[in-house]
């Protein structure tokens, strides 16, 4: 029987800087362009390695044919943490479109009618989360964050209603 090879082209350049590897059938690790060569014609099994800070791709399944080279590529994707939480009242009503803003290019996000607020910052975001919505006040008035590269769930906050007394001038006069 003529054996077949494969090789498997990783990427980004980031995720194979960070440790990509990729093997087939649960053998050892390959490097990015390395060529696998002795395997039997059929199916075989592309497992790729987790690396921190990036998705892996699926393992796949291959058909390599005798005498010839299958070439795959695998495409890692960058891994988003995602901070999310909720803006309630103290009786723990939602409050709807609080702004919810992530400092040093975080983005922003928006409550919906539950109070709920999601968004995605990149892997080792630093910076502070801050609510803001006319008429109240909030607690905390923000969070902060140093190297996120996991998920932050119940990032909850408190508002309260601000109270805006209106101006009231007196004039007296001296009866005098």
């Amino acid at each position: 029987m003529v054996e077949g090879s494969l090789t498997v082209t990783l990427g980004p350049s980031g995720a194979v800087s960070a440790g990509a590897q990729w093997d087939v059938d649960g053998g050892a690790w390959q490097n990015s362009g390395v060529v696998v060569s002795g395997l039997s014609a059929g199916f075989h099994t592309v497992n790729y390695k987790g690396v921190t800070g990036w998705i892996a791709p699926s393992n796949e399944s291959v058909t390599i044919t005798g005498g010839q080279t299958t070439s795959l590529t695998g495409n890692y994707i960058p891994f988003k943490p995602m901070i999310s939480g909720y803006v309630r009242t103290s009786g723990g009503t939602g409050i709807n479109s609080v702004t919810v803003s992530f400092s040093n290019s975080g983005g922003t996000a928006t409550t919906d009618s539950s109070g709920y607020y999601s968004n995605t910052v990149s892997y080792g975001w630093s910076g502070s989360v801050t609510p803001n919505l006319s008429g109240y006040t909030f607690s905390p008035t923000s969070l902060s964050y140093t190297n996120v590269t996991t998920n932050q769930a119940n990032q909850d906050y408190t508002g309260n209603r601000s109270v805006s007394l209106p101006f009231l001038m007196l004039l007296l006069e001296d009866e005098n």
